[in-house]
């Protein structure tokens, strides 16, 4: 789906509920958006071969990867199959992606903001990643640097891999499960026209 120059595509991805993960193109870079993401799942060791991942196909190449975190490995080993990822595996499955900048992120609500620093400070020094990373928090602004990227090449394309086949969701009455939606929008800001800037609303 294109809207002006941004270019939305989308792939199933594991969770227990149907989800999916969304790539975000433009000429700036490109932005890959999963949250609620378990691509350990089922596997012996991990990362694994980028056909046997999860989310390959949607993140490969990003400039910008959201990526869900939620857990360190000791919670993760009694909360598999839960639909969420570790840490070390948003840190491993952002270097199979080779992306350029992680942003963390669907951190557990229980953590405090210190927790959040220290684990991330932590992990950055125990793991030394080739790229970026970032903590994502509620109002961060992000703005992706002028580059080439194709627009309108599929997932296929992109990756080299068949994408998952597109399966119909179960209905669900959101507002009957949460109350009414409280949603914000983004400010009415235009950006210049040589950088794609990305705020983060809500979420945990």
């Amino acid at each position: 789906m294109s809207i002006g120059e941004f270019v939305v595509q989308c792939d199933l991805i594991c969770h227990p509920d149907p989800m999916v993960g969304y790539r975000i193109s433009s000429p700036e870079g490109v932005l890959a958006y999963l949250t609620d993401h378990e691509p350990a799942l089922g596997l012996r060791e991990f990362p694994a071969a980028p056909e046997w991942t999860s989310g390959y196909a949607v993140a490969i190449d990003a400039d910008l990867l959201f990526h869900d975190c939620q857990y360190d490995d000791e919670e993760y080993l009694t909360r598999q199959g839960w639909g969420h990822s570790s840490l070390r595996q948003a840190f491993a499955f952002a270097e199979l992606a080779r992306v350029r900048e992680l942003v963390t992120f669907h951190h557990d609500p229980a953590r405090t903001d210190s927790g959040l620093d220290q684990r991330l400070e932590e992990a950055i020094q125990d793991l030394r990643p080739t790229f970026t990373v970032t903590a994502g928090y509620e109002g961060r602004e992000f703005t992706l640097p002028l580059r080439s990227a194709p627009a309108g090449a599929s997932l296929e394309q992109i990756s080299g891999l068949p994408t998952a086949r597109p399966r119909r969701a179960p209905k669900c009455d959101h507002d009957a499960l949460t109350g009414p939606s409280q949603r914000e929008s983004a400010p009415g800001m235009t950006p210049p026209s040589h950088a794609t800037r990305i705020y983060i609303y809500g979420d945990w």
